[in-house]
């Protein structure tokens, strides 16, 4: 999970605003011998779009790491991204929830999915 990769925590980052359905993370930039590069970070963002849930990686110049956009789960219900520290500069853990739905032969299934990660160093 790039959770327990990231940094920090951003609260904004392009024309993304942190939030109970937006995660921001910074976390370290890769070269190409897959290590990681000192001071020089990658941004990626989780957002729910519609009912789906995405992962947009912003690269930086000098990071291998493919900037790329992801469609991890349709079908989303509710998204909700919790904070353990109102400030994100000092956010050390992030619960994530998620809520899945789906209709299939005339009946509605659903299944809520909780992830509680710490950042990186904490």
């Amino acid at each position: 999970s790039f959770t327990r990769q990231a940094n920090r925590t951003l609260a904004t980052y392009a024309s993304y605003t942190a939030g109970s359905q937006i995660l921001i993370l910074q976390i370290q930039s890769v070269n190409s011998s897959s290590q990681l590069i000192p001071g020089t970070f990658d941004n990626v963002v989780y957002y729910l779009s519609g009912a789906g849930l995405f992962r947009q990686i912003f690269p930086n110049s000098a990071s291998t790491r493919p900037a790329i956009t992801k469609k991890l789960a349709s079908g989303v219900n509710s998204l909700a991204f919790t904070y353990n520290n109102a400030s994100y500069v000092l956010v050390t853990e992030v619960q994530s929830d998620i809520t899945v739905q789906e209709n299939s032969g005339g009946q509605t299934r659903s299944i809520t999915l909780s992830s509680k990660a710490r950042l990186r160093n904490y």
